[in-house]
């Protein structure tokens, strides 16, 4: 989670559970970043409470557009002759918002829900990926800094 310049909490998250076909396990498939409103009601929306999303109700995602996941080496996400994935953006465990008010949002990757619950973990070691929403929080504002004592430079 992290908080920008307007007081907006962003949360990386997984997104649902999804069930696939039989043979496949259940997997994280819709990794999203969800955008709340704030604490301060001067920088809310007209009408928004403390915590209402801010963000579609699926979140902010990175489509595929029909594109398999490749990984570094062109081999498809799951392994040569495995079934495709069409999901990008999978189990997202943080975000920062930077000064330019970029999200940098980890994406580790490969979510076969078998795998990470212990039945192969050398299989997949989860990924190594970074997501980033180019201007999409507003800058965090800088923290006020603290009062400067009339005799400071005497203490030096």
């Amino acid at each position: 989670m992290t908080v920008d310049g307007d007081d907006n909490l962003w949360v990386a998250n997984f997104g649902p559970l999804t069930v696939p076909p039989r043979e496949l396990p259940i997997n994280f498939a819709n990794g999203r970043l969800s955008k709340l409103a704030g604490i301060d009601p001067a920088r809310r929306p007209p009408g928004a409470q403390t915590g209402d999303p801010l963000s579609p109700d699926s979140g902010f995602t990175v489509p595929s557009a029909g594109s398999p996941v490749l990984l570094h080496n062109g081999d498809p996400l799951y392994g040569p002759g495995a079934p495709p994935s069409l999901a990008p953006m999978m189990r997202h465990t943080a975000a920062v918002v930077d000064r330019a008010g970029n999200i940098w949002s980890i994406n580790n990757w490969k979510p076969l829900f078998a795998v990470d619950a212990g039945v192969d973990v050398a299989a997949n070691p989860g990924g190594d990926g970074i997501v980033i929403f180019v201007g999409l929080a507003s800058p965090p504002r800088a923290p006020p800094r603290a009062p400067r004592h009339a005799d400071e430079h005497k203490r030096r």
